[in-house]
């Protein structure tokens, strides 16, 4: 992305040459939906319907003690991979630079979604720094069991990080920032999409003694190439 100071300034009028302006660096962020209620539907009844004794578990680097555990999806995957392909490309819309600035490949491959999981975190459960593969990665909110006041106000330690999810990023100084959001019952259906690399975390909740749950996965290059 580029920028003009001087024909900038031939266009400003005259009594406006005096005034400060502020220009921000171009970065990438995240995009907001709401899932169909429909698709949401049907893939909230799979993600209730698991059994963690006998439903395949997803193992990764997060996985230990006192953290979230993973189980893959394996239902209405064909109507929630068009879903997520159609994602990526309003995020495009909105940074169409950052497929681009991936400068990896020698002709263009078309995205493909990887298996969905679904993370169930019990009371006091979190999930740690980590990143994911893949160019896109996203979390869909299932459940919400617990009441977002009630756990600023009830957790022990009064924590203003209690149950939310975390991004942590490199600032253009070269610090790190975290961007929190606070995830309430009235966020059950809504998803986020964001770059793979972007490092994020989940803080534990501690009022509700129901599970939280929330469907995560990846979306990939297809070199159509099989091991």
């Amino acid at each position: 992305m580029e920028k003009c100071l001087i024909s900038d300034i031939k266009h400003r009028k005259k009594k406006e040459l005096q005034m400060v302006q502020t220009v921000l660096f171009p970065n990438y962020g995240y995009i907001v939906d709401r899932v169909p209620n429909d698709l949401f539907n049907k893939i909230k009844k799979e993600c209730l319907s698991v059994k963690p004794s006998t439903h395949e578990k997803k193992l990764s680097g997060t996985t230990g003690k006192d953290t979230t555990n993973h189980f893959y999806l394996n239902k209405n995957l064909k109507e929630w991979n068009k879903y997520l392909l159609d994602l990526t490309a309003e995020y495009t819309k909105s940074f169409p630079e950052y497929a681009v600035s991936r400068e990896m490949l020698n002709k263009p491959l078309h995205l493909k979604p990887g298996r969905p999981w679904v993370n169930i975190q019990k009371k006091g459960e979190y999930l740690p720094n980590h990143d994911h593969k893949g160019l896109y990665s996203y979390a869909c909110f299932v459940q919400i069991p617990y009441d977002i006041k009630k756990e600023f106000i009830g957790n022990p330690n009064h924590s203003k990080y209690a149950s939310c999810f975390e991004f942590l990023y490199t600032s253009i100084v070269g610090g790190t920032r975290n961007y929190r959001i606070r995830v309430s019952k009235e966020e059950e259906g809504v998803i986020i999409l964001f770059p793979s690399q972007i490092y994020h975390c989940v803080y534990p909740f501690t009022t509700s003694n129901k599970p939280r749950m929330s469907i995560s996965g990846n979306l990939f290059y297809d070199s159509g190439v099989c091991k």
